[in-house]
């Protein structure tokens, strides 16, 4: 079976995470998700040793008592400095969201968002060469 791509998904809202994976799987991509920051890095190091990297990453910016998007983002990028990571946030008033490309970012997605805008700005990451 043929899907649209492999995404990595970091929250650690569980309900926030599973809807994540059900929109994500419904709009045909292949999905894992990770509650810590940790084990986001940890399943991204993996995927492109095996020679399966993920096309495409979503950060949630704050992470209760471990590492958020902003942490995560640096450790990617020096893992592969070619990865393409969303932003996914509700606080639109913190630095990072106004200059996200300067973070290593390649997309923001404000919190709550619906189906079509996650789609439209996932579509938007994957295609830029």
């Amino acid at each position: 079976m043929s899907t649209k791509g492999r995404v990595l998904v970091l929250d650690d809202d569980p309900p926030v995470l599973e809807i994540m994976g059900d929109v994500l799987t419904y709009l045909d991509y292949e999905v894992v998700l990770t509650r810590r920051g940790e084990e986001t890095i940890d399943a991204f190091r993996l995927q492109s040793l095996t020679g399966k990297p993920f096309d495409a990453v979503i950060l949630d910016l704050t992470v209760k008592g471990g590492l958020g998007g902003r942490e995560v983002i640096r450790l990617l990028m020096i893992i592969d400095p070619d990865v393409r990571a969303l932003i996914s946030t509700g606080l639109m008033n913190d630095p990072i969201v106004e200059n996200y490309r300067a973070y290593g970012f390649c997309g923001l997605i404000p919190k709550p968002y619906t189906v079509e805008e996650l789609s439209e700005t996932l579509e938007n990451v994957l295609r830029k060469e």
